[in-house]
């Protein structure tokens, strides 16, 4: 039980840098995010109302909840076809 529990950890939890999805919870966009220092987009999410992101910085995670933006473990993977950058 502890191993499922820490293996699901690890595929949400977003890094502190690197790729994640970031996905809207609220009425603010997930492409809110891309004013952030370090943040670029690297393409469309395959969930509706999700960015792929990239972050050379940490710490985005309190400016995610602040604006209702969750943000998941990610790559340009999970990017929708013809949307990576």
């Amino acid at each position: 039980m502890l191993a499922a529990g820490i293996i699901t950890a690890s595929v949400i939890a977003p890094p502190a840098r690197g790729a994640m999805m970031a996905v809207a919870l609220g009425d603010e966009p997930a492409h809110r995010l891309l004013s952030e220092p370090g943040v670029r987009l690297r393409g469309i999410g395959t969930i509706p109302n999700s960015i792929i992101i990239d972050t050379k910085q940490g710490g985005l995670w309190m400016v995610a909840i602040r604006h209702k933006i969750l943000l998941l473990n990610g790559s340009a993977r999970l990017c929708s076809e013809g949307n990576r950058l």
